[in-house]
Parts: structure tokens; C-alpha cells; sequence
């Protein structure tokens, strides 16, 4: 497979035609077809809701397979390259590299193949493998492993400092502060819980999160104090950067999640988005790394071989686990709520019915109070006692009943608040 693959980059390497048209040639796939089908084998289609999100890498044969994190937004399904679909579970997720671990009940899968720990020299041939034993795409290491750093977020405002703090002077239109209702003069007070005093603290908290991060802020406006949660832009989001994404997507679309990567191994492969998380492979048919990322018009991003390795054993052990996501956590509150609403009806109506009782029973009390002063026995002062002891155990009842009506009645409206957080 290797020597059919150097054989016609051999043959032809020095023709001038543009290399996206001799990469989709026949001879070129032919001749990748061998070289992917072996890794094809250890290849999934990550499907969420049944339509494909991702590619997926075998990286164990009793059902776990390697894909692209940032993707995964629903029910997932696996499908193999022998055609089943098997439903998949996420079991760890490293948030650093975009990566996750799918598990599938299945037994005896073949793993992918991996290269030796060393990177590939720039101007090395590498071939996305699919499911149908050819090529997806094919390319050429562009750049050796690098850091791609995550662009820090900005509110969109130009600041002044003023005795009470930093105080608004601009408002970007189309900014996340325009968003939130940040107006010219308010003056932050807060950011994140934390106190700012200066323009420049609220600049380098800012500074530590990424677009598309929420930011809670307390400001001044006037004499009243309000607070606003606002989305963070990125510099080439306010500053035209509609038009580069636009440039840049030209040659197809790019994934959401395409910067701050500890190392990637940059090539100049064509990759749809929902065509990362699969294995590349050198003309062995080893890989190389993990596709992560369709970056710009000319450029893909794989997670290096040396940096996915270590990472395994902790993505499989389910201590890199992910949390419920947004939807399950509506689905719990709801469901909290509905069962806390009940318990609230029930304990009203409860009470209701115990504050009646007692009022019966504080009213037979008095009458057996006034026939045992009249009858002056034994019997009347029994009936006396029996209808006291009767009365003192409605009243803690009644007590009872109000002290988890209110609980009850608390609990629910922390629920309620926490479902107003999570819309927000």
C-alpha cells in the first residue's frame, strides 16, 4: 500500500496541475485506497440525533472509541464500518484537546494502528480513512506540532476609570455588553463575584475567558445597583472578522471549536467539520494523530499521536467523566419541580385539615371544661384530660405539618430559581 502510494506521488510530483484537482483524481484515491484499508476498519461515524457530527477512532477493542467532543450535542450512535449502529455513551472527555471517549457494547473491534510517538516531517503525505476502505480526504504536514492558543474574550466597552471604578465610555455595537444592556456611564463594580476597582483588574478578568463564555458583572448606573450577564465576543468578531470567517470558509465549512489546543499537527487536508475526530494516517496506514479541527481555508488541525497516547487510559477510566448536560439538568429540575409542587399541595391541604381538627378540638376541650366544673366527678375530669391530650397532639401536628409546608415551599422556589439560571 506504502509503495503504491510513493509511486504515483513519484509520478506525480512534478506535474503542474493544482494539487486539490490531483488529489481527487482516481489514480490518487486508487492508489490511497490501500494505504486506508486497514484504519478504515478501526473508523465510526459518530451520528447524533442520525445524522453525522463526527468521525470516530477505535482505540480499544471491547467498545471504545476516540472522537471529537465539541460535537457531541444529543443521542449518540455509533455506526461501524460492518453497517450496525450502536447507541454510545460518553465515559470521559478532556476538555483541553476537545477530545471525548464513546463507549458501545460491542467485543472484539478492531483497534486503530499507531506510528511511533515522532511526528511526520512537514511535506509528509497523511490520508483520512473512511468507512467505505477509501480515502476522505488527503493532504500534506504543513507545519511541525505547534500550540494553537485559544483567543482570550473581550465585553465589547471602552473604559474610563472614575472615582467609583471602571466606567463605561463606548458601548461596541453588536457586542455582548450591547446585548446585555451595558449603557455609556454605568461603572462595574463586579465581575464574576469578584470586586474591581480599577479598569484594568476588570481587564484581566475579562481576559481569562474565552468567546462565546457568560460573565456576570454589577454595575452602577446612577444611584442603583443592577447586574447583567453578558456573552463574550472575540477581537476579530467586533472588529470585521465576519468577513475573514466568510474568506476563510470559502473552501467549506469550520468547526466551532478550532483554537486554544495545548499541540496540533497542522496539514493541508479538506475536512468538513463533522469529518474530524478520525484517525490520519501515514502511508502505512498508521495514525498519526486524531483530526480535531478544520481550521481555516487551507489548513486542518490533528491532535499529534504523542499527545492522544497518554491521555487514554484516563478517558476510559470514567474520571474525566462528563456532567449532565443543559438538557438533562431541565429535565431533572422539572421533574424536581413537579414532585415539590405535589408535596406543597399535599401539605396544604394537610394543614388545612389539621387546623380544622384542632379548632373541633379546642372546642370540645372548653365544653368538657365547663361539664366537669359543673359535674365535679372523676369521669368529667377524664373526659377533661383525654380532650387536652387530644387538642396538644393536633396542635403539633398542625406544627409539624406548617414547618414541611414550608421547607417544602423554600425548596421549591430554589428549584424554580435554579431553572431560571440555566434558561439565562
Amino acid at each position: 500500500a506504502a509503495d503504491a502510494a510513493r509511486d504515483w506521488i513519484q509520478r506525480f510530483s512534478r506535474i503542474r496541475i493544482p494539487s486539490a484537482y490531483l488529489r481527487s483524481h482516481n489514480t490518487v484515491t486508487t492508489a490511497f485506497r490501500e494505504v486506508v484499508a486497514t484504519p478504515s476498519k478501526s473508523t465510526v461515524r459518530v451520528l447524533v440525533g442520525g445524522k453525522q457530527a463526527a468521525l470516530g477512532t477505535i482505540v480499544d477493542a471491547n467498545g471504545y472509541i476516540l472522537t471529537k467532543a465539541s460535537e457531541l450535542k444529543g443521542s449518540l450512535e455509533c455506526q461501524l464500518s460492518d453497517g450496525r449502529r450502536l447507541r454510545a455513551e460518553i465515559v470521559g472527555v478532556d476538555s483541553n484537546y476537545d477530545l471525548a471517549m464513546l463507549k458501545i457494547e460491542a467485543r472484539e473491534l478492531p483497534s486503530v494502528q499507531w506510528a511511533a510517538d515522532a511526528a511526520p516531517l512537514v511535506g509528509s503525505w497523511l490520508a483520512t480513512p473512511g468507512l467505505d476502505n477509501a480515502p476522505v480526504s488527503i493532504g500534506v504536514v504543513s507545519v511541525a506540532p505547534r500550540e494553537i492558543e485559544a483567543p482570550s474574550g473581550i465585553l465589547g466597552i471602552m473604559l474610563e476609570q472614575d472615582d467609583r471604578g471602571p466606567r463605561i465610555d463606548q458601548v461596541m455595537p453588536g457586542s455582548g455588553a450591547e446585548k446585555a444592556g451595558l449603557q455609556v456611564n454605568d461603572v462595574v463594580t463586579s465581575a464574576n463575584g469578584t470586586m474591581v476597582v480599577s479598569r484594568e483588574a476588570l481587564i484581566n478578568i475579562v481576559q481569562r475567558f474565552k468567546p462565546g463564555d457568560k460573565i456576570e458583572l454589577s454595575i452602577l448606573r446612577g444611584d442603583k445597583e443592577i447586574k447583567v450577564t453578558a456573552s463574550l465576543s472575540s477581537r476579530m468578531q467586533l472588529a470585521g472578522g465576519d468577513r475573514s470567517d466568510f474568506q476563510n470558509s470559502l473552501g467549506g465549512a469550520l468547526s466551532d471549536r478550532r483554537a486554544g489546543f495545548p499541540t496540533v499537527l497542522q496539514h493541508d487536508t479538506v475536512l468538513r467539520p463533522n469529518e474530524c475526530g478520525g484517525a490520519v494516517v501515514d502511508l502505512d496506514g498508521k495514525a498519526v494523530g486524531i483530526n480535531i479541527a478544520r481550521a481555516d481555508r487551507v489548513s486542518s488541525f490533528a491532535i499529534p499521536v504523542s499527545a492522544v497516547k497518554p491521555l487514554l487510559a484516563d478517558l476510559k477510566s470514567g474520571k474525566l467523566a462528563p456532567g449532565p448536560s443543559p438538557d438533562d439538568l431541565k429535565r431533572a429540575l422539572a421533574e424536581k419541580i413537579d414532585h415539590l409542587r405535589k408535596s406543597v399541595d399535599s401539605w396544604s391541604e394537610r394543614l388545612a385539615q389539621l387546623q380544622d381538627s384542632l379548632k373541633r378540638s379546642q372546642a370540645a376541650e372548653v365544653a368538657a371544661q365547663q361539664a366537669a366544673a359543673a359535674a365535679a366527678d372523676a369521669a368529667a375530669k377524664l373526659a377533661v384530660q383525654k380532650a387536652h391530650q387530644a387538642t396538644e397532639a393536633l396542635e403539633k401536628a398542625a406544627q409539624e405539618a406548617q414547618t414541611s409546608l414550608a421547607r417544602a415551599t423554600a425548596e421549591l422556589k430554589k428549584f424554580e430559581a435554579e431553572t431560571v439560571s440555566l434558561e439565562e
